[in-house]
């Protein structure tokens, strides 16, 4: 089964930028610099924590930011893997994913569809985008014991619980998605699930 989607993903390599919006529900088209910065960098720090967590740092993976639209204040990241480079290594990396019950949660989580490991196979960019989602949306306590506590995430749940704190400290911001839609799964009143205090470097 996880033998043959390999086969499929090394024949057909899966597209190169996926969206991972982050949608704040403010009341006008505008946004704290400090809130902005803050998501921009959870982001890159979730991506490259998860990267480190999953592909052992292999995966050739940027986060770009792209124009904004209107509705509410949309940061338009994009995360953009190069597969060109390092087929076989990350190839190696889509073993252990299959087999990671953080990445699987996290992929759940965001899409609310069961895990199917030949679509995410098919898909790495957008599987890789929904975990990213996914890891905002799960609990950093959750995290800690879907990862036994592996310090290869401290700095991605720290950064995550520094957003966090900074959009509850933002009262313009009453919630935040993941999406161009209205669904915004982080309401104002759940930003406190999602800080917590972590180990420093």
């Amino acid at each position: 089964c996880i033998d043959m989607a390999l086969m499929h993903f090394l024949d057909e390599p899966p597209p190169q930028q996926v969206l991972l919006p982050l949608h704040f529900d403010v009341q006008g088209h505008y946004l704290q610099t400090s809130t902005l910065i803050s998501g921009l960098q959870a982001v890159r720090d979730v991506v490259q924590g998860l990267n480190k967590f999953h592909f052992n740092g292999k995966l050739p993976i940027k986060v770009i930011s792209l124009p904004s639209e209107e509705g509410g204040y949309i940061a338009k990241t994009a995360l953009v893997v190069d597969i060109g480079l390092g087929l076989v290594e990350i190839a190696k990396g889509l073993i252990d994913i299959h087999e990671s019950d953080t990445f699987r949660v996290a992929v759940e989580e965001f899409t609310g569809e069961p895990y199917v490991h030949e679509e995410v196979t098919r898909n790495l960019s957008g599987a890789f985008r929904d975990s990213v989602g996914g890891f905002f949306l799960i609990n950093n306590e959750k995290i800690r014991q879907l990862c036994d506590d592996s310090p290869l995430l401290d700095k991605a749940i720290r950064s995550k619980s520094r957003f966090m704190r900074q959009c509850r400290n933002d009262s313009d911001v009453r919630g935040l998605g993941f999406s161009a839609s209205h669904d915004f799964r982080i309401t104002r009143d759940d930003f406190w699930k999602h800080i917590s205090d972590v180990r420093e470097d």
